[in-house]
């Protein structure tokens, strides 16, 4: 497992990492990462580049499904014909720890006690004096390369 700062833009360019990095991963994992939309082709164009050209590869990209950017880089990659793409709507239970939590912690009490009362009123889904709830929505995109299928080998021999 390996973690890389890139450039997005050396894969449009054709040069820095994207020199030694180009089809070195079975799997990309990308979090959270379309905002801008100028950067969504280069973006993209990293994602693709840097899988290897094997039908395991995959690059699995998670984001807020009312993110614009995400989805203009569904769009971008799904016009890429050399791309196969998949979504699945994946529904979240987000939690944010109230004023309470951090008085509490002013206070010297445990914070561990607090998580651990917070947790219980979670999985019950009662309301809770130490955190909010809220339900969102994100999207699991699948990416994988559409390999075209090699020739068979053929001689001289099997030429009429």
């Amino acid at each position: 497992i390996g973690v890389d700062q890139l450039d997005w833009y050396d894969f449009v360019r054709g040069t820095g990492q994207s020199l030694t990095r180009a089809g070195t991963y079975d799997t990309v994992i990308a979090c959270d990462c379309a905002y801008f939309y100028p950067d969504i082709a280069a973006l993209s164009s990293t994602l693709k580049g840097l899988l290897k050209q094997r039908e395991t590869s995959r690059c699995f990209i998670f984001g807020p499904s009312n993110r614009g950017g995400l989805q203009r880089l569904i769009s971008q990659m799904r016009g890429d014909e050399s791309i196969e793409v998949a979504i699945e709507n994946v529904g979240m239970a987000r939690y944010r720890l109230d004023s309470s939590f951090d008085t509490a912690a002013e206070q010297n009490q445990p914070p561990l006690d607090f998580l651990q009362a917070a947790a219980q009123q979670a999985q019950g889904e009662t309301e809770s004096r130490f955190y909010s709830r809220y339900d969102s929505s994100f999207l699991l995109v699948t990416c994988s390369l559409r390999l075209e299928e090699q020739p068979e080998n053929t001689s001289l021999s099997d030429i009429d």
